[in-house]
């Protein structure tokens, strides 16, 4: 399972040494293709995160396709979302959380901080098939139904 601090990490080693990270902007994964068996290594997932150098911002997508290894490229600045470091509840805890009030499969999701007055934490958004989304504070464990 994704282990956030983990992918940081990963991350971090395959950019230019002379980079500052300076959060990530959004991680989205897709357990379609993942088996019970091999679950870290058998999903889909893919981060955008933000660097600078002597003031010049960068931004980096990385993909983890299944049985693969990760790939980075330079992106464009995705709009609306605010730059995070670090979060309380990887996706295995958010998971456990919503399976307490939901017993549908979740198959996609993202994670990601929004540029909103309004949300104070990074926030994992779950989606299901039953075309429902349950978004959980990243920090905080709150979860809101959305349909």
């Amino acid at each position: 399972m994704i282990i956030f601090k983990d992918m940081v990490e990963k991350c971090q080693q395959l950019l230019p040494k002379d980079e500052k990270f300076e959060g990530i902007l959004v991680v989205e994964f897709d357990l379609n293709q993942s088996t019970e068996k091999d679950i870290d290594n058998s999903f889909l997932w893919t981060c955008v995160l933000a660097t600078s150098m002597d003031n010049n911002f960068r931004h980096y997508k990385f993909t983890k396709q299944p049985e693969k290894e990760v790939t980075y490229e330079e992106s464009e600045m995705p709009f609306g979302y605010t730059p995070f470091q670090s979060i309380e509840l990887d996706l295995q805890a958010a998971l456990d959380l919503v399976h307490k009030e939901n017993s549908e499969t979740c198959k996609k999701g993202r994670l990601y901080f929004p540029l909103s007055p309004f949300d104070t934490e990074p926030l994992w958004v779950f989606a299901f098939d039953n075309r429902k989304n349950i978004f959980v504070g990243a920090n905080s464990g709150k979860m809101e139904l959305v349909n």
